[in-house]
């Protein structure tokens, strides 16, 4: 602990089971920090002072999910530390229950250049869960500038699906179902898949996120109840085809969600352009 107080501004990456006693012997600044990791803190203000410590930029910051399943929220104090680091960051995968607001995600991706890899989903959800979600609406705003990203992992929401009409826990669909019409819904989705669509060196698109469906069974709850109905519905009509250019592209993770990837007529235009 000495050591890390005389010589730990030369650190350069660190991977820690407990950040509080590293921060309690960290010196003020880790001016050559550039690579991060660990555990799901007990403090939001651990974590953002950890961040504000790093000077130099930060290129990448992994955070596991507690074990036990507590710890805080990746809350908007990180959130907006984080976001200092925008130019230089490559990996963020952040697997503790965020804060994150849609309007800072679009952030990060309109101004992280570098990034490779944004993971805001992490393995699974259970009952604590709370995603990184990314309004539509807020997407097609202003273009991103990660057209080098590799692995895309966030809930993209609030799109219109008037087509799903079954019964949702008992109730009318379109009392759950984001309201608006067929061609509001496809106008959107459009425009969301013409901004994914710029992301060619994209190996990984995951949408969502599985449903811990034993826990909630436990609980006697309806798993259906963090079912996604307001995603991107990933059919042709809708403009799946303009992830065309996409060719690297290996796994499309829609667990949980309304999708129709797998109707035949997608399935054909799937092996046709994603082989």
């Amino acid at each position: 602990l000495v050591a890390l107080k005389a010589y730990g501004h030369h650190i350069q990456s660190i991977k820690l089971k407990d950040l509080h006693m590293f921060m309690d012997y960290a010196p003020s600044t880790l001016p050559c920090l550039i690579r991060a990791e660990f555990a799901d803190p007990w403090s939001n203000v651990k974590t953002a002072d950890f961040i504000g410590r790093c000077t130099r930029g930060l290129r990448m910051l992994v955070i596991h999910e507690r074990i036990d399943g507590e710890g805080v929220k990746f809350e908007y104090s990180s959130v907006a530390a984080l976001l200092k680091h925008a130019a230089a960051l490559e990996i963020v995968r952040i697997e503790s229950p965020l804060c994150f607001d849609s309007k800072h995600i679009q952030q990060l991706l309109c101004s992280a250049f570098n990034l490779k890899t944004l993971d805001l989903l992490g393995e699974e959800r259970g009952l604590k869960r709370v995603d990184g979600f990314l309004d539509a609406n807020d997407i097609v705003d202003s273009e991103w500038v990660c057209t080098g990203l590799e692995f895309f992992g966030c809930r993209i929401g609030n799109i219109p699906r008037p087509e799903i009409t079954h019964y949702i826990m008992g109730k009318p669909a379109k009392r759950i179902v984001v309201a608006g019409t067929h061609q509001e819904s496809v106008e959107l989705q459009k425009k969301v898949y013409a901004q994914l669509g710029r992301l060619t060196k994209l190996q990984q698109l995951h949408l969502g996120r599985y449903i811990d469906k034993d826990e909630w069974d436990k609980k006697g709850l309806s798993y259906e109840e963090l079912w996604y109905f307001d995603g991107l519905s990933l059919s042709l009509d809708s403009g799946l085809g303009l992830l065309k250019d996409i060719k690297e592209l290996k796994t499309v993770g829609v667990p949980d969600m309304e999708v129709y990837i797998e109707c035949n007529k997608e399935q054909a235009w799937v092996k046709e352009n994603w082989p």
